[in-house]
């Protein structure tokens, strides 16, 4: 054998195998020991890692709990670990002080040092605050409010509260829907490196997070599909016959504003002030032009833009009434639509537009009307032609015209005239790229919209406008609006373009006025008040992801009503609550509801005295045959002339009222339309009574 070996490195080795055969078996037990201390030193220190971890996952399930983040989905986030901050940002600070939440809701990173960076102050350099939760006061609110991305359901809590949620209130957020709507699916544009949506303001691009307002300033021509920030909230002003005073508006339109409205349309019909060979389409009680330029500086001043409203090819009453315009006429006896093969057709609308955007500097949109042109292809020039082909080249000759003079203007139409199209026709139409089309429905949207005709559209235009009803789509006659009818209205509408294809570029509540020309009114304005505010909540920008329930209760804010115990349900019930209200418009929503209970009591009274008693009814009063006590008992037992002297003082009264909202000729037309009615009845019964009264001597059978 050679030599042995006991250099200290093998001495170790040995001693670690057990086998030193110098110091025998003495060396194994020790080897044996060093074994265990090791095994359970590297034990102890893997478990007391794993106790580590696990507190530091408790205490942030705490911290998460405390903004209101439990019950986060188990599905994995789309969102691939953004960085954010950026490891430098010319404050030589680095991420090491926070927790990456990528995976959860919020651009904020929880503190687990001395600062909160917080990115929700969009374009402004990022915030550094203090250890600890801050309440949000003053200035530091605006900068504060953590970035909200998904679903937020009536029971989340903003995320700047430190106080966890009560037990009894846990989020339920719809993830999967969220998830589905913020997908890349939902991204259009030619930008091949835009990544998948944050939420409505902010997006990762490269790494980088990027408020909406610097991805528009980056990629002008990129937009996102669907409902979104871009989206613009419309407020439909329909002025036919009825102007509201500016004092009014000059009340109403701040309300709206602050509620999420950001765009009128404004139907003027002969409510605007045309000049020269125009002046006669103006109605006599038309706004002048110091009254439009007032109400433009007003609503610039609120941040909102306007968008006329000029029909030019049905509803044209207005103008073809007139001896001077009643050659263009479709039909010679019907003024309501323009005989798109005259020559003057296309003069008149050019030199109407052109007034019209002369007024309104600036615009980027005119509506140019194009809805229920009923006698379209009727007349000897236009019957040889295809309807669908008259109105299509007509349409597109005038939005042809406004493109030309007006490079920057896009020009809008309603759609019902393309219902009934061929979609190769409307596919291949020339039409869908000089027009942008708002589709209207005020009832069941998937009714009139198929879903077929609803892929057509998405496939044929490259924007979309969308149409519900606040008012003027129940009743041709109707006093107020359907409250509930109106909100599901507008819910559908939601529904319905959630998913769009393409982007929405407009969702607009309609408020008619009159059904047409020659209608009488409709819902007025000041009393409709209260639906319009509750559907311009349900699509605002900031509470259109809002439930049911959290709309309902900002509505009830809006209106200022001294209780808000009350329901839509409810409401059909005691519609007296609202007017105890204040908004702009609850005075007259009482004298509306004064008006139909004096309606009730007067159609009450007079079915009974001409229907349900049998000395009153038309025999009676036509031959002179009646018995006088019986007359006379029914008509001082129903009090009828102290309901009559109700009426008289209540038209007094309404008309001073009305006068406030309303020039004089629409506070009588109203008056007139409402309130005479119920006069005369009453007044006729008086007439009979007294007429029967004179009456001392009766024939003979029968009766002549």
């Amino acid at each position: 054998m050679g030599k042995f070996i006991n250099t200290p490195s093998v001495r170790f080795r040995r001693i670690w195998q057990g086998r030193n055969r110098e110091v025998g078996r003495s060396t194994m037990v020790r080897g044996l020991r060093v074994k265990v201390i090791i095994v359970f030193g590297v034990t102890l220190i893997v478990f007391l890692w794993l106790i580590s971890m696990q507190s530091i996952e408790s205490w942030r399930q705490t911290n998460l709990k405390q903004v209101g983040l439990h019950e986060l989905p188990s599905v994995e986030s789309p969102y691939i670990d953004p960085t954010f901050p950026k490891k430098n940002q010319d404050r030589g600070r680095e991420n090491n002080n926070c927790i990456r939440k990528s995976e959860y809701r919020s651009n904020i990173l929880l503190p687990r040092g001395k600062e909160i960076i917080d990115y929700a102050g969009l374009d402004q350099e990022p915030i550094y605050l203090e250890e600890g939760w801050h309440e949000p006061k003053d200035e530091l609110a605006k900068h504060f409010l953590v970035t909200y991305v998904g679903p937020r359901e009536e029971n989340d809590y903003d995320m700047t509260d430190p106080t966890p949620n009560p037990k009894n209130k846990k989020p339920k957020p719809n993830w999967q829907g969220w998830l589905e709507r913020l997908s890349g699916k939902n991204l259009s544009g030619d930008d091949s490196d835009l990544e998948k949506i944050k939420d409505m303001r902010f997006l990762q691009l490269d790494g980088e997070l990027m408020s909406h307002a610097e991805l528009k300033r980056r990629y002008p021509n990129f937009q996102f599909r669907g409902f979104t920030e871009d989206t613009l909230r419309v407020f439909h002003l329909d002025l036919k016959g009825a102007p509201p005073t500016l004092e009014y508006l000059r009340r109403l339109l701040p309300l709206l504003a602050t509620y999420g409205c950001d765009t009128i349309l404004i139907e003027y019909e002969d409510m605007f002030p045309y000049w020269d060979a125009l002046v006669n389409i103006s109605a006599r009680n038309a706004y002048k032009r110091q009254d439009i330029r007032k109400l433009l500086s007003w609503t610039h001043d609120l941040g909102m833009q306007v968008i006329p409203l000029v029909q030019t090819f049905g509803h044209m009453e207005h103008v073809l009434k007139l001896n001077d315009w009643k050659h263009l006429r479709e039909l010679p006896d019907f003024p309501s639509d323009l005989c798109p093969s005259n020559s003057g057709s296309i003069q008149l609308i050019e030199e109407m537009i052109t007034q019209v955007v002369m007024m309104h500097p600036g615009i980027k949109y005119i509506h140019i009307g194009g809805d229920e042109v009923i006698h379209v292809g009727a007349c000897r020039s236009c019957s040889r032609t295809n309807p669908w082909i008259l109105y299509s080249k007509h349409i597109t000759e005038v939005a042809q015209m406004i493109r030309r003079k007006y490079p920057e203007m896009t020009p809008i139409i309603w759609d019902d005239m393309m219902r009934q199209w061929n979609p190769e026709f409307l596919t291949n139409n020339p039409l869908k790229n000089v027009v942008e089309v708002m589709v209207w429905d005020y009832v069941d949207v998937n009714n009139l919209i198929t879903p077929m005709l609803w892929h057509w559209y998405t496939n044929a235009f490259k924007r979309i406008w969308v149409a519900s009803a606040f008012k003027g789509a129940d009743l041709s006659t109707a006093d107020f609006p359907n409250l509930e009818v109106r909100y599901r209205n507008t819910k559908a509408w939601l529904k319905k373009i959630d998913d769009a294809k393409i982007p929405i570029a407009g969702f607009v509540l309609t408020g008619w006025s009159r059904y047409d020309h020659f209608a009488v009114l409709c819902e007025l304005l000041p009393p409709s008040v209260p639906s319009l505010l509750l559907n311009m909540i349900s699509i605002s920008k900031k509470h259109v992801s809002s439930s049911d329930e959290k709309k309902l209760s900002v509505w009830k804010e809006a209106l200022k009503c001294p209780s808000s115990s009350f329901t839509l349900e409810s409401l059909k019930e005691d519609q007296n609550i609202l007017t105890k209200c204040d908004y702009p418009g609850a005075e007259v929503y009482g004298i509306v509801l004064h008006y139909l209970i004096l309606k009730a009591k007067t159609d009450t009274l007079y079915d009974t005295m001409t229907k349900n008693k049998a000395w009153l009814t038309p025999y009676n009063v036509n031959h002179n045959f009646s018995n006088i006590w019986r007359i006379v008992q029914d008509y001082t037992y129903m009090k009828t002339y102290t309901l009559l002297l109700d009426i008289r003082k209540f038209n007094r009264l309404s008309k001073t009222v009305l006068e406030k909202y309303f020039d004089t000729y629409t506070a009588n037309e109203w008056l007139e339309q409402k309130i005479s009615p119920l006069d005369k009845k009453l007044q006729t019964l008086g007439d009979s009574v007294e007429k029967l009264l004179n009456i001392s001597i009766w024939p003979r059978r029968p009766i002549p």
